[in-house]
């Protein structure tokens, strides 16, 4: 068994609906298995994406377990159809994409985990240009096992 930041794509290859070289592919084309920040989001293709106010970041400005932070995602620019969350400091920073129609409000809860008090970077993708904002979350106990 493979372990990482494989995500959906481990998944898949591990019930065997696809195989390990595709999501291996698949994986880092779309930035799950970067190690950095910068190569995420240019795997993403926003190395270069603007701030906007239109996207926010709710998080807590302090968050005692960094194994569950919650967060959400709001968004109010038109003809969103992507939006993705990532920790800067995480060891594998991108933590989740969503694929949105046009029949979705571009707003989403999870939680998710820090390794340490990091950046978050929020990206929406619309009329196919992403935008991001950033929000800064300290953690007191980090929860990625680093």
């Amino acid at each position: 068994m493979r372990s990482g930041a494989w995500g959906w794509f481990g998944v898949l290859a591990q019930t065997g609906m696809i195989d390990w070289a595709r999501a291996t592919e698949l994986s880092a084309r779309t930035g799950f298995v970067a190690t950095d920040l910068d190569s995420a989001l240019t795997a993403l293709g926003a190395a270069t994406a603007p701030t906007t106010d239109a996207l926010a970041i709710v998080a807590p400005e302090m968050a005692e377990d960094g194994a569950v932070v919650s967060i959400e995602l709001r968004c109010s620019l038109p003809s969103v159809d992507r939006l993705a969350i990532l920790a800067a400091d995480n060891p594998n920073p991108l933590i989740a994409i969503f694929s949105l129609t046009p029949q979705v409000r571009p707003e989403m809860a999870l939680r998710c985990r820090m390794a340490r008090s990091s950046q978050l970077v929020a990206l929406a993708r619309a009329d196919g240009r992403y935008w991001q904002a950033r929000r800064l979350v300290q953690v007191i106990q980090g929860g990625c096992g680093v």
